[in-house]
This record gives structure tokens, C-alpha cells and sequence, in this order.
């Protein structure tokens, strides 16, 4: 599979792929993901399948703006106040799925997460998307499940080999804070402290944190 620079025309190539129930792997702050229009049934199954992971286990689907969020989520004054605070950027949201919503990424839940990515690569691959009637990308990490998630394209290129058509070259920037909201409690999966203050500050209250492992 090739690796190309995130040039206009392999943008819009991907975003070509995607619409049509393929996948590609794209940089995002943190991790390099595999992406496919999460819309798609189709193109999610290829996600499930290319990493071998169970599909009981939901995907992040990563969008522009708050505004495309609420195509998939339902409302939460909390996550807005979070979302306001941090999106663009490495902050994902679970949230109730909106009734409607494509269900193919969610693992057989009723929530959805939801990130907005601030990496330009990923911004420009969900705008091209939207122009064809795409409301967002899953994208787990771009590894077969259970090993490390690659910050390189190299990376992808080693784990995932020729089943994937397409890596979009670029960089990782940041680490990443995980936010589930409900009724009662606000909780976290966090790496970062400075964010996870910065969050509770934003929601005024404190969020308690679990490990992701």
C-alpha cells in the first residue's frame, strides 16, 4: 500500500474511497487511525476485519464541529461546555446515540464516541468527505487489535500491509483525553492531567478517571 503526502489530490482520492465503502489509514493528533465513512456498514466491517477486532467493541467516530456531532449524539450540556473547550482537538465524548443515527461503529451500544480531530490532515479528509454526503470517519487506531498503536506511517505500513489501499502521511501531535457523561457521574480516560483539569474546570465539577486497560 503506498504512503502519500496529504496533497489536495490525494485528499480527495481518499475521500473518493471512503464514500464508497473503503478504507484508508489517516494521522490524527495522537495515533494514526483507519478510517472508513462511518456511515458506512460496509466500510466499517473492513475496519473490524483489517484489525481483528471484536465487533462488539466500538469505534470513535471523528467529526468536523459540534454542529456534526449532533447528526450522532444526542444533546448534553456538558459536552457541549467540553467540546466548546476543546474541540478541535484530543478530546472524545460518549454520548447517548442520537435515534437515526448509523449504528454500524457502535458496537450494538446505545452510545456513540465522538472526537473532533484538530490534526489538518484528518479536518481536511472529513471536509472532503461532507462534500460527498459523509457525516463523519471511524478510526480506530490503525494496528491489528491488540498491539501498538502506531504514531508513523511506516508503522501502518508494517502492522497492516497490503490490506489497506491507502496511508495519508503526517504527524502526531498530542495525547489524548477520553469523557463519558450520564445522568449521574462524569468519567475519564485520561493521559494528560493538564486536560483533565482544564475539563473539570469547564464542567465545574470534578471527573473521576479509570484505566483504560
Amino acid at each position: 500500500m503506498p504512503i502519500l503526502p496529504a496533497e489536495p489530490a490525494v485528499i480527495e482520492r481518499a475521500a473518493q474511497m471512503l464514500h464508497e465503502g473503503g478504507v484508508v489509514a489517516l494521522p490524527t493528533e495522537t495515533v494514526y487511525g483507519l478510517g472508513a465513512d462511518a456511515g458506512s456498514p460496509e466500510g466499517v466491517a473492513q475496519v473490524y476485519r483489517i484489525k481483528g477486532r471484536p465487533t462488539d467493541h466500538p469505534l470513535i467516530v471523528h467529526v468536523l464541529d459540534i454542529a456534526q456531532a449532533g447528526f450522532w449524539a444526542l444533546p448534553d450540556p456538558r459536552a457541549e461546555a467540553l467540546a466548546r473547550a476543546f474541540w478541535p482537538g484530543p478530546l472524545t465524548l460518549i454520548l447517548r446515540r442520537a435515534p437515526g443515527a448509523p449504528a454500524a461503529a457502535c458496537g450494538g451500544e446505545s452510545t456513540i464516541g465522538l472526537r473532533a480531530p484538530s490534526h489538518p490532515v484528518a479536518r481536511a479528509l472529513l471536509v472532503a468527505l461532507r462534500a460527498l454526503g459523509g457525516q463523519g470517519i471511524a478510526a480506530p487506531s490503525a494496528n491489528r487489535f491488540g498491539r501498538v498503536s502506531p504514531t508513523r506511517a511506516a508503522h501502518v505500513q508494517t502492522d497492516l500491509g497490503e490490506e489497506v489501499p491507502l496511508i495519508i502521511d503526517g504527524e502526531r501531535r498530542a495525547h489524548d483525553v477520553i469523557v463519558t457523561t450520564s445522568e449521574r457521574s462524569t468519567a475519564a480516560i485520561a493521559v494528560d492531567v493538564a486536560a483533565l483539569e482544564k475539563a473539570e474546570s469547564e464542567i465545574n465539577r470534578q471527573i473521576s478517571t479509570y484505566d483504560r486497560t
